[in-house]
């Protein structure tokens, strides 16, 4: 079964502090990262995570790179800060080797709320997603919609775990 892994989104801020979390960085030279990508900072830049072991995360990818390096005068990158009242949409998955294609046959129903999960990358859509595997956690559960609990593929509700941030 082929997978259909979306980009992270903001589902929404506690507190409802709308896109307040939202900055804009330098981009990094040449990158190539989709909407929703996990970016880290290099050089006083965001780019792309260069592995999902362990990351520390600067912001979630607004827009998809450029592939222009950005600059002070030219803060190119938008970004949502995985801040503590930040909820985020991911899509789920069973879990495989990080940057092959995803499986296609993760449901919510595979994972616990109030459980960390691992963050992978799909290399069908280049597109991020919380596999059920508990080793390098990035994501802690915190709900899902009902309709979606046996969705293969469907969104859950996660924080960006604050030891994975940059802003801890």
């Amino acid at each position: 079964m082929a997978s259909n892994i979306q980009p992270i989104t903001m589902a929404y801020r506690i507190g409802g502090w709308g896109d307040q979390g939202t900055q804009w960085f330098p981009e990094g030279g040449s990158q190539s990262y989709p909407i929703g990508a996990p970016l880290k900072f290099s050089s006083g830049t965001v780019v792309v995570i260069s592995s999902v072991t362990a990351p520390v995360i600067a912001g979630i990818a607004l827009v998809k790179a450029t592939g222009t390096t950005g600059s002070y005068s030219n803060l190119n990158a938008p970004v949502i800060l995985p801040l503590d009242d930040v909820i985020f949409n991911v899509s789920v998955d069973t879990t495989t080797t990080s940057g092959t294609a995803a499986l296609g046959t993760g449901s919510p129903s595979n994972f616990n709320i109030g459980g960390t999960y691992q963050l992978l990358l799909d290399s069908t859509s280049g597109n991020y997603y919380m596999g059920t595997g508990a080793s390098n956690a990035v994501f802690t559960l915190i709900g899902y919609d009902p309709l979606n609990y046996s969705v293969i593929n469907g969104r859950v509700w996660v924080r960006i775990l604050k030891s994975q941030t940059a802003w801890t």
